[in-house]
């Protein structure tokens, strides 16, 4: 126990579930017991049941009676999580997706099925096509066929406001966007997640595809966006379908 106290410090769920099961439970050597992504019998595995908790108790203690409050009443958000007029339906959808999907840059992966308003959870997506499939399901207006990367959804953000519109990072609360562009952002120069509570810097989680996990993960817009902390940030918010 003394050597896994580091574990309490991490940021990263995956780490933290995966750092706990190699040097607390002592199961480097036992991999066919892992099942980081997936139980024996097909259930989520230790990573998306880290981000179901995570999502769950957000930065409480579950030792307090706060925690163990927000962690037995399994029809609340966490307790982080802000209010905003998007934060119902699109958190909703969003985090009912928590570890599924796997990455791929590929618009839309025709493994997602036909049916975009409800997905195969075993198909493909990446950062963009995500948040285009929250957004669908949720009711909102989204390009035809996943028609937009991070570069277009900041363009029209800003611009023409034809599915999002660019807001003050002082208003951005839960179920807003977040998008960071290097450039054009295309590929990897460009990265965009769903915020779970209020903005409040680099500490703010965020709910993605990509990023820190290999499935949909939540994790702090800090460790997410790393990589592209220097490029331009644009915060916008949905806009309903008719």
């Amino acid at each position: 126990y003394q050597g896994a106290k580091h574990i309490f410090k991490e940021t990263s769920a995956h780490q933290a579930a995966y750092d706990w099961l190699m040097e607390y439970e002592g199961m480097r050597n036992n991999p066919e017991q892992w099942f980081l992504e997936k139980g024996p019998s097909g259930q989520p595995g230790r990573y998306p049941l880290a981000d179901h908790w995570l999502a769950k108790l957000g930065d409480t203690d579950p030792g307090t009676s706060d925690g163990l409050a927000t962690a037995s009443d399994d029809t609340t958000g966490s307790s982080c999580d802000a209010t905003s007029e998007n934060d119902g339906d699109i958190l909703k959808t969003a985090k009912g997706w928590l570890g599924y999907f796997y990455y791929v840059q590929t618009h839309p992966s025709s493994d997602l099925g036909k049916d975009l308003k409800n997905p195969n959870k075993s198909g493909g997506t990446d950062c963009s096509g995500f948040v285009w499939l929250v957004l669908n399901k949720a009711g909102y207006k989204v390009p035809a066929n996943m028609g937009w990367f991070t570069g277009t959804m900041a363009s029209d953000a800003t611009g023409p406001h034809h599915y999002l519109k660019a807001i003050d990072k002082k208003e951005a609360k839960a179920g807003d966007i977040v998008i960071v562009n290097q450039g054009e952002g295309s590929g990897n120069n460009g990265h965009t997640a769903i915020l779970t509570e209020d903005w409040h810097g680099n500490q703010t989680r965020i709910i993605e595809s990509g990023g820190t996990g290999k499935s949909i993960n939540i994790a702090q817009f800090g460790t997410a966006f790393s990589s592209l902390l220097s490029g331009e940030t644009t915060f916008a918010r949905a806009i309903k379908a008719k």
